[in-house]
């Protein structure tokens, strides 16, 4: 089962019966199976070196386990779809940067994570963000090839929980195939996109 947001736009802390406390704090549930459960870390929980966590179905806690933290732990949202974990680098047309489907020069280039840290202004645990949007506290920087890459959006998502980043990048004119690095305060991420065709009319 999936959250859905409540009448005042916040992801509750149960779900199906499915809670995961950190520290001893509930935190927002995304979704529950008897598989996987997904949850937001608390923004409360900020700057604590580890947390500990446990999870609850029908009033029932598991064990405790210990999950280390970082100030910023920076991820690109993946698909699986071929087996491994595949970034989703979304094309200026909205098609899936591929291979087979280049991004070209001069256009903008989109992927979604999680990670990025305190937000501006303040994150506010489980809402669903809002304008005006919140955005990284720290700065986030590009590369492609070692070259610097203008990042042209960097913050929440319209319609998503707050703590789920937007990054839009603009590739450069003379850009090609390769490693794609994005630094977030100092922590860096790197992973490869594919570019090729003719210069396009950037949309900003």
């Amino acid at each position: 089962m999936s959250a859905q947001a409540d009448s005042n736009g916040f992801i509750e802390a149960q779900l199906a019966g499915t809670q995961v406390f950190m520290q001893g704090i509930a935190a927002p549930v995304l979704y529950t199976s008897d598989g996987r459960v997904n949850a937001v870390v608390p923004f409360s929980l900020y700057g604590y070196p580890e947390l500990l966590v446990q999870v609850a179905y029908n009033n029932v806690l598991s064990d405790a386990i210990v999950i280390q933290m970082w100030p910023v732990a920076p991820i690109v949202f993946t698909s699986s779809t071929s087996g491994q974990p595949v970034p989703i680098m979304v094309n200026q047309d909205g098609s899936i940067n591929s291979p087979s489907n280049p991004a070209a020069p001069l256009s903008v280039i989109t992927f979604y994570g999680s990670g990025f840290g305190l937000t501006t202004p303040a994150g506010a645990d489980g809402h669903i963000a809002t304008a005006p949007l919140p955005k990284p506290a720290l700065p986030v920087t590009g590369g492609l090839v070692g070259e610097p890459v203008d990042v042209l959006y960097a913050g929440d998502v319209l319609g998503m929980v707050e703590g789920d980043v937007q990054a839009n990048l603009l590739v450069p004119k003379d850009a090609y195939t390769g490693d794609l690095s994005v630094i977030v305060g100092g922590v860096e991420m790197d992973f490869t996109i594919y570019v090729g065709g003719t210069q396009t009319t950037t949309a900003r």
